[in-house]
């Protein structure tokens, strides 16, 4: 559990240097964004990466409202609810690895810089952006830095692995700037609303945070000598994903008798075991009786 009591909270309405963010709608924002992945394509300079999505538990259901891009001067927050008209117009034309026609000028000014290794992609879990990109739209996204993965890097054999929320922004963002991130906008964005200013705040910083993040990351990991292998990790990301989104094909038959074997293999082992240590320290059914002694005073224990 994340001890906030000595944290700074992280006001975004006064941080330096100021938010500076486009609203991306189909009247407002798309010439602006077309222009900065153009800057950023031709530099080959990094831009962080986000979405804002339903709430649920499998990425059948999951739907993208926002998408963001930027960096630590500019950001942008491309509202798809108001290329969709509707939440259930965005619900019907998203997923199945397609891209559909609504959405396709977006795409299309974004491709040049998530689908290829031109542009660093920075963000946090971009193994879920990944996943909701390629099944909503059709995109693989790649050259990413997930500061989550390069925590994993640094933290492993500190932090178990297996404390997922010690790898959450939050949580690294606690550590390493003492600053506390309030994520309570994070479940406010599926509704038929209008983006409120505070909601556009919350989803631009989701680009600008990580970059900081990531440069904290790599000053450690440069005297650590841990660049390559969070390189590796995450070139990994794809791979892993596309697992999670396809499965594994296993011959069911085939499998199950493996599992039959190592059962009947493990039954005679047990057996062999119970010859040994059953007359050493019985059964676990047997009753084991241990006589009470009232303690004596006058008995000298030493």
């Amino acid at each position: 559990m994340l001890d906030t009591s000595k944290l700074k909270p992280l006001n975004l309405e006064t941080i330096q240097p100021p938010m500076n963010i486009t609203l991306v709608t189909p009247i407002s924002g798309l010439p602006e964004l077309r222009d900065y992945i153009a800057e950023k394509v031709a530099t080959k300079n990094l831009i962080g990466l986000d979405t804002e999505t339903n709430w649920c538990g499998d990425f059948f259901f999951r739907r993208v409202r926002t998408i963001q891009v930027g960096d630590k001067t500019r950001q942008f927050v491309i509202d798809l609810r108001e290329f969709a008209g509707s939440l259930d117009k965005l619900t019907e034309t998203q997923g199945y690895f397609k891209c559909h026609p609504i959405y396709q000028e977006i795409i299309d000014i974004l491709r040049p810089a998530l689908c290829n290794n031109l542009v660093l992609k920075v963000g946090q879990n971009l193994a879920f952006e990944y996943v909701v990109l390629y099944w909503s739209f059709g995109i693989r996204i790649w050259h990413l830095y997930s500061t989550d993965l390069a925590e994993r890097v640094i933290q492993a054999g500190a932090i178990s692995l297996k404390k997922m929320t010690e790898f959450s922004m939050q949580a690294i963002v606690a550590r390493r700037f003492g600053m506390l991130v309030d994520k309570d906008e994070q479940d406010t964005f599926w509704t038929e609303a209008p983006l409120t200013p505070k909601q556009l705040r919350y989803a631009a910083f989701d680009t600008r945070m990580p970059i900081s993040m990531r440069e904290h990351q790599v000053r450690e990991m440069t005297v650590d000598q841990l660049l390559s292998t969070a390189q590796i990790e995450n070139d990994a990301l794809g791979s892993y994903s596309d697992m999670h989104l396809n499965g594994m094909k296993n011959d069911g038959p085939r499998w199950m008798k493996r599992i039959d074997k190592v059962n009947a293999e493990r039954k005679e082992q047990l057996k062999a075991l119970d010859v040994e240590f059953i007359k050493k320290v019985g059964r676990k059914e047997d009753q084991i009786e241990v006589a009470f002694r009232p303690y004596d005073a006058s008995v000298d224990l030493a």
